[in-house]
């Protein structure tokens, strides 16, 4: 049968591991943290963003590597494609990298990083990925509203140059579908927190 998954939860950097075990979420309860301060709601436990530590960056290859073990890429699906020059994933966050795990973990389809790491504009953080559209992706964040809430009434607005209609989950981070002259999504990991789907 096909699960439905409609519970979001978020979590400050683990520092443990890429994702807490099973046993380790609070299931049942809210597990909505906020960045940077240390201080936000936890009546159910989880890692407080004051307790979680920065996990860093990627080089190219380690963000490759972790993008292939948990599947995101692989066969005939590359996991880096850049779009345009100067493009890399050195330098990409260790938590926005986990995000785009997740991602793939909820939508179970494969996908492809187009751009990351730029040297200047708003990829210039490695909070921001650009990941190739696909029909799979696509159908996962356009017709989930119990996790990816559509903004502006499903209107394309302006957003970085391009037109996009943009999606968030209760964690806040960014999914834009932006119809330019290369398609893409355009997420933005929210710092400090995790989303779980």
């Amino acid at each position: 049968g096909l699960d439905v998954w409609s519970k979001i939860e978020c979590h400050a950097n683990p520092t443990t591991a890429p994702f807490a075990s099973q046993s380790d979420r609070n299931v049942g309860g809210s597990n909505v943290v906020t960045g940077g301060t240390g201080t936000g709601t936890n009546p159910g436990g989880g890692v407080r963003a004051g307790e979680a530590q920065s996990r860093g960056t990627y080089t190219h290859a380690q963000a490759v590597s972790a993008l292939q073990r948990a599947g995101v890429c692989g066969g005939s699906v590359p996991c880096f494609a850049p779009q345009s020059d100067g493009a890399s994933l050195a330098g990409v966050r260790v938590q926005t990298i986990e995000q785009i795990i997740e991602l793939h973990k909820g939508c179970e389809c494969q996908f492809t990083v187009t751009s990351a790491v730029r040297p200047s504009g708003a990829h210039a953080t490695g909070y921001k990925v650009d990941v190739r559209i696909n029909a799979a992706l696509d159908r996962y964040i356009e017709t989930t509203p119990s996790i990816f809430a559509v903004q502006n009434g499903g209107r394309r607005i302006s957003w970085g140059g391009q037109m996009a209609v943009i999606y968030k989950d209760s964690c806040g981070t960014v999914y834009a579908r932006e119809y330019g002259s290369q398609p893409h999504w355009d997420i933005e990991a929210i710092r400090g927190s995790l989303c779980l789907y």
